[in-house]
């Protein structure tokens, strides 16, 4: 029993004087960095934007290899791609930094539409705050004959491309935007008739009250719009 716990010490005792050398030999020998077999090196961080043929727009961000975020995004016609040179020009780029600004078409339109609305309605209600009822009556007149002018042309223009796109001669988006147009400014008309209705019946403070609704109302769809705008970096 004793001899056998002696050979049991002796060989623990050889086992622990091996792995110290291991040691010592790994950390004095140099270590061979090279890959012997085949693989791929990925950056830490890295953000690919691709265009495939139909047009689509597509931003991965990966983060240790791992694809962590997707952004797509179909361009309508008439989009503007602004790519910033600081960036592209510069041999690095922080995060946070834009290196590409999409500015659609549609929304350029929408905002700029809604800005005249807003100003319109600002100087209505100093109007209405200070000056005579009748000219706000006619300038409400004005708006809805103007209003079915518009609807008149762009059902014009929903028609051909509602025509086109049974042809499949346009795209689906295309399609839309037209779409989404006339809907909207029919919507534009009921409002304005609305609010010529309000001055012809209502009373100077509703008016008031309306028109800063109103006012409230743009103020946060312009806010909205111009949040939509797209920027990749």
């Amino acid at each position: 029993m004793i001899y056998r716990k002696k050979k049991y010490t002796s060989l623990a005792a050889v086992l622990i004087t091996a792995t110290v050398i291991l040691l010592i030999l790994n950390l004095a020998l140099p270590f061979d960095l090279r890959l012997q077999t085949i693989a791929k090196i990925a950056p830490y961080k890295s953000l690919d934007v691709i265009r495939y043929d139909n047009g689509e727009i597509e931003a991965r961000y990966y983060y240790f290899g791992k694809n962590y975020g997707l952004f797509s995004f179909v361009p309508e016609r008439g989009d503007n791609f602004e790519f910033k040179t600081s960036a592209l020009n510069s041999k690095k780029i922080g995060s946070g930094d834009t290196i590409l600004s999409i500015f659609s078409d549609r929304l350029q339109h929408e905002i700029i539409k809604l800005e005249a609305e807003l100003a319109n309605a600002m100087s209505e209600l100093i109007i209405s705050e200070t000056g005579e009822k009748p000219q706000l009556i006619e300038a409400a007149r004005y708006k809805v004959r103007l209003a079915e002018k518009i609807i008149e042309r762009q059902l014009l223009q929903f028609n051909r491309a509602d025509s086109l796109y049974k042809k499949k001669l346009i795209s689906s988006d295309e399609y839309e935007t037209y779409k989404y147009s006339l809907e909207q400014s029919k919507i534009q008309k009921t409002i304005y008739e609305y609010e010529l209705r309000n001055l012809m019946t209502g009373s100077k403070k509703e008016q008031i009250d309306f028109l800063k609704s109103k006012i409230r109302g743009l103020k946060n769809e312009l806010e909205n719009l111009k949040k939509g705008m797209i920027n990749i970096g």
